[in-house]
């Protein structure tokens, strides 16, 4: 807990003069408010030092108060709201050992002289314009508080079982609230700081007791009550007032040494009244038409109804009458009813007017102005205020660079005493804005004018805003805007692939904004200007209108391998942008996708019977893996293609890697069929990849035309090849061979395959079909040739119907001779087609030949 000898070991400076009592004399705030309902009332005369909006300012957790130099703590929500005085105090011992740590914006551990404040400190932040929760000015102040009700430090005098409060979620805005057994929960606003100089000192409560938990008086030592730190200016009950009674009965002049008040103090002069009446009452005093009392005037000091503030200087929270011993004592007890104050707020429709209970200590609370209530007036003090003509300036719209003419502001300062004024200087904007003179001295004399005088320079384009201070405590608001040409590229990015260096790229530039642009430079420059170069430009040739564009071609001429970078640098008179850098960059070819072949041509193909062709897809890049996304078939023939296999389906092929996509053909039409196989990919420079699908669907049951050119289809012995001039059996040298042979020899061992790339085992090499009998008769389907002729060795064939036929492929030299036996399916008989010395290569050319004749017969 903080201790008052610590604080007191702080020097305590009064910003105040010393008055011929001795005591040093503060200066009184406003009371917030400035809704003004009569003549003479708070509102409208706007007696004490004037409360501005920029009085806060908000750093590391910690809001200060420049007006009376207290710091309170931002975020009063981590200090846990209760019900219970004593768990105020509890909740500051942890903010000052640092283990509340949830407190917004705050270092915890940051300071350890925290304290629960005065109710004269607490009462410092009450905004009499504002009131009820969540309006009680807290929120405007910059302060993170959602409760409406908050704890003092300030016992009650008259009951010490409660404690002084500020609740501002009920008509009673200063009251007091039973310490332990509340029904309601208050808040902790933390302050700490001792008094120091500045516009406003709060003044002391008058508590010296402290009080334990069973609410009787205890040792004040280390309880951080009110009553042990006794901050704040000091009342001196002693010195303070000076008493001149008045011949009129029960009636008295009493100046306030501490405040620089004069009270009149008259049952007789001002009986009690409503609102209304008060301010009445004392019109006529000033007048000098009240019909009872004719008092001495002071013309250039009237007398008022005071505000609330001011009324609150009487209140002593140490003893219990108001007012005590300084004034006679029939004034005194007088005193300890209910006082109107000339302060009334409005929110909303509903207008409030404040008094304070001196029966009760000291309450503050509103009322409608009906009520009959006993009236004090009141002279002197300061109805000071600073006004500055205008409190804000646009400049308007300036070319960036150039510098606006003076603007004069007029600070006047109104009241009956001379105002010091603080540094005048710019707080924001200082990079656009100049006070460019400044006649105000350090203390202007009453009624007199200066003046300050700003100039607009702006440095950049757009709204420019700025705040010029005074006396910190009036914020007048600068505004201007930045105007000038405005510079835009299209085109961009601007890359090449390394492997197509001599690509042109064009370089759109746009002007825009206000005025025309100049571009005085293109130069290259970065880590390799000399690989790019600038082909053409018409930009630096004259200037550019708002709208108006002009190109920049550039080429890459790479003078080594690798990737290769640099920037086009354009100078021109764009505020914004003086030096526009264009990056300029080569993307190497990673990944980049091949496919082999380029295109599938799939040949003749009977209708109905699939035939497949496999690609291979490679990264050919020198970096990052190929991912592909998607392979899809369109075209006009699309329906006859589809994606069966490969390995392709969920590859990321790393550099030099490669996968497969198996296509199958299906046709449907008799005539040639047409389509596009579409891979999409990461590939930067060939996102999607096309590859050509042509095959021709034929019709196996239609009967070719005879060929005019057809003769006897004999064997001749010495070419060792068969005569195939028929165009149903083409020749047997014909590599493609696509009417014996209705699979590609490529793909003979593939096997079968599934539809997104599972292969099922493959058959025998060398395994192919040399026949097909569509018909289900006795066709030879298959010559089963799995190795190489050698001595015993025969070779099979079979039809769809089971039955086979046997070719004995006996190599030379053995016993039993090469003879081919053909066995029917069904049956059989054997012959021999040779003789048995006959080589090997004519035992194939034989039965090529039984195969062409076996077809004829068809």
């Amino acid at each position: 807990m903080v201790s008052r000898a610590w604080i007191m070991a702080c020097t305590v400076v009064l910003s105040a003069c010393i008055g011929a009592s001795g005591i040093a004399q503060v200066k009184v705030m406003q009371s917030g408010t400035t809704y003004t309902k009569a003549a003479g009332d708070d509102g409208d005369l706007l007696f004490g030092l004037w409360f501005p909006a920029s009085r806060f300012v908000a750093q590391g957790g910690t809001i200060t108060d420049r007006l009376t130099g207290l710091v309170w703590l931002q975020d009063s929500q981590c200090l846990k709201p209760s019900s219970k005085w004593s768990e105020a105090f509890a909740r500051i011992t942890e903010l000052n050992a640092g283990t509340l740590t949830s407190c917004q914006g705050y270092t915890a551990g940051q300071h350890h002289d925290w304290r629960v404040p005065g109710l004269n400190e607490l009462a410092t932040l009450v905004h009499f314009g504002h009131r009820g929760p969540g309006n009680n000015g807290l929120g405007m102040y910059g302060f993170n508080a959602q409760s409406p009700n908050y704890w003092s430090s300030t016992s009650d005098h008259n009951d010490p079982t409660r404690a002084w409060t500020w609740r501002s979620s009920d008509n009673q805005l200063l009251a007091s609230q039973l310490k332990e057994q509340g029904n309601s929960s208050f808040g902790v606003l933390a302050v700490r700081g001792p008094v120091i100089t500045s516009p406003v000192v709060p003044i002391q409560s008058g508590q010296t007791l402290c009080y334990g938990p069973a609410f009787t008086s205890t040792a004040c030592s280390g309880t951080g009550q009110d009553g042990e730190l006794q901050l704040g200016a000091d009342i001196d009950l002693q010195n303070r007032y000076s008493v001149t009674t008045l011949a009129i009965q029960n009636s008295a002049v009493i100046a306030d040494a501490l405040t620089g008040l004069t009270w009149l103090v008259s049952t007789v002069c001002m009986p009690a009244a409503t609102w209304s009446e008060a301010l009445t009452t004392i019109a006529s005093l000033n007048a000098g038409t009240h019909p009872t009392c004719q008092l001495a005037l002071e013309p250039s000091s009237p007398w008022r109804l005071p505000n609330v503030r001011e009324l609150r200087t009487l209140m002593h929270y140490g003893q219990k009458s108001a007012l005590g011993a300084p004034f006679p004592n029939s004034i005194s007890s007088d005193l300890t009813q209910s006082y109107w104050s000339s302060t009334v707020s409005k929110v909303g429709d509903v207008e409030r007017h404040y008094y304070l209970d001196f029966l009760d200590g000291g309450l503050v609370m509103t009322t409608d102005a009906s009520q009959l209530y006993k009236v004090i007036a009141v002279r002197g003090g300061i109805q000071q205020s600073l006004s500055v003509t205008p409190l804000a300036h646009n400049f308007g719209a300036l070319t960036v660079g150039q510098t606006s003419g003076s603007f004069s502001f007029t600070v006047k300062s109104t009241g009956p005493t001379p105002l010091t004024l603080g540094q005048i200087r710019l707080t924001a904007g200082t990079t656009h804005y100049s006070i460019s003179l400044d006649t105000c001295s350090l203390v202007t004399p009453n009624d007199a004018t200066c003046q300050i005088s700003v100039v607009f320079h702006p440095k950049a384009t757009g709204a420019l805003s700025g705040t010029l201070e005074i006396t910190d405590l009036v914020t007048v608001s600068l505004s201007g805007t930045g105007v000038g040409p405005t510079l835009s590229v299209s085109g961009e990015p601007f890359f090449w692939l390394l492997s197509d260096p001599l690509v042109t790229r064009t370089i759109t530039v746009t002007a825009g904004g206000t005025g025309q642009l100049a571009i005085s430079g293109l130069t290259l420059a970065g880590t390799n200007p000399s690989d790019f170069q600038i082909d053409s430009e018409n930009c630096t040739t004259g200037g550019l209108n708002p709208g108006q564009s002009c190109t920049i071609t550039v080429s890459f001429l790479p003078s080594a391998g690798g990737e290769r970078t640099a920037e086009l640098q354009i100078v021109s008179n764009a505020p914004d942008s003086p030096t526009t850098a264009i990056s300029l960059v080569t993307i190497d070819m990673a990944p980049f996708i091949q496919i082999d072949p380029a295109g599938a041509d799939f040949g003749k193909q009977n209708l109905g019977v699939a035939m497949t062709r496999t690609l291979t897809v490679s990264n050919k890049g020198t970096s990052g893996p190929l991912k592909l996304s998607s392979a899809t078939i369109g075209g006009p023939a699309s329906a006859d293609y589809e994606v069966t296999g490969g390995t392709c389906k969920s590859a990321d092929l790393a550099v030099d890697e490669s996968c497969t996509v198996i296509v199958s053909f299906t046709p449907s039409v008799a005539s040639r069929r047409q389509a596009t196989l579409t891979l999409s990919s990461n590939d930067p420079a060939r996102p999607m990849v096309e590859v050509a699908l042509d095959g021709i669907g034929i019709d196996p049951t239609v009967e070719p035309e005879p060929d005019t050119d057809d003769g006897d289809q004999t064997v001749d012995p010495d070419q060792q090849s068969a005569d195939t001039d028929s165009d149903a059996i083409e020749d047997q040298s014909d590599p493609d061979q696509s009417d014996l042979d209705q699979s590609d020899p490529d793909l003979s061992d593939s096997g079968t395959l599934d539809a997104l790339g599972d292969s099922e085992p493959a058959d025998d090499l060398g395994d192919s079909q040399l026949g097909n009998d569509q018909t289900g008769d006795d066709a030879l389907q298959s010559v089963d040739l799995a190795d190489a002729p050698t001595p015993n060795d025969d070779a099979s064939a079979s039809d769809q119907n089971g039955g086979s036929d046997a070719i004995d492929l006996g190599g030379p030299g053995t016993d039993s001779g090469g003879t081919v036996i053909l066995r029917r399916g069904g049956g059989g008989c054997s012959q021999p087609v040779g003789p048995p010395d006959a080589a090997p290569a004519l035992m194939l050319l034989i039965l090529f030949s039984l195969v062409a004749y076996r077809r004829l017969q068809r």
